[in-house]
């Protein structure tokens, strides 16, 4: 066995590698499959929804809960839904992102009746 030396030799610091990225861009099938699979979690991944949606439907002033499920749904090859968000999971995560000051919310009520 060795003895410990002092040193007043710096340790070399290793670089592993460098690379910049100035965009990362993602298509909305990429963001499901990395949800799907776990690679995000609820609340990521209905932050990325959020902002996908505010680009694609500029008006967009309410947040229709059900379409919004249904349309970030994750489906297979043939069409088939795999895994799709429940209301309680968008809900929980709209109220954490309000929390963190990433999106304001202003809740309403509607009704609809059917006679």
């Amino acid at each position: 066995m060795q003895a410990a030396t002092n040193s007043t030799e710096t340790p070399e610091i290793r670089q592993l590698g460098t690379f910049s990225i100035d965009r990362i861009t993602l298509e909305p099938s990429e963001i499901k499959y990395f949800w799907a699979v776990g690679i995000l979690n609820d609340v990521a991944y209905i932050a990325l929804a959020l902002q996908v949606d505010k680009r694609m439907y500029k008006c967009m002033k309410s947040l229709n809960i059900n379409a919004f499920a249904e349309r970030w749904a994750f489906s297979d090859e043939e069409g088939v839904t795999q895994k799709m968000l429940k209301p309680k999971q968008i809900r929980d995560a709209i109220h954490k992102l309000e929390a963190v000051d990433y999106i304001k919310v202003d809740q309403q009520l509607s009704l609809e009746l059917n006679y």
